[in-house]
């Protein structure tokens, strides 16, 4: 075995052990966006529980949401749903029920 071949194999291990662990450290990031999503939705939906009024205000009028799943769709008294998203109108949303974002959130508010 040669120098070069030996360094290659070195190298390409390197590079193998930084990508396991950029991985790692990936997944552990969207844990932590997953967690915060389901703090922030179970939140919201407790407020509206307890009698907390939110008005969706859509193209086709303002709702009143009755909740909201795991997929950001929000479900109205109405009888009617609307797919959201993690943006400024959840935001509004939240301020609404009187729920505070997530840190992992809180600076994009």
């Amino acid at each position: 075995m040669t120098a070069t071949t030996n360094t290659s194999k070195t190298a390409r291990a390197y590079k193998a052990a930084a990508t396991r662990k950029a991985n790692k450290e990936l997944k552990a990031r969207l844990d932590n966006i997953k967690i915060a999503l389901t703090y922030e939705r179970t939140r919201f939906n407790v407020a509206l529980a307890y009698g907390t009024k939110v008005t969706l205000t859509t193209a086709f009028g303002d709702f009143t949401v009755e909740s909201v799943d795991s997929e950001h769709w929000y479900y109205t008294k109405e009888g009617r749903s609307f797919c959201g998203s993690n943006d400024g109108k959840w935001t509004d949303l939240l301020r609404q029920a009187g729920v505070t974002r997530h840190p992992l959130f809180a600076k994009y508010s």
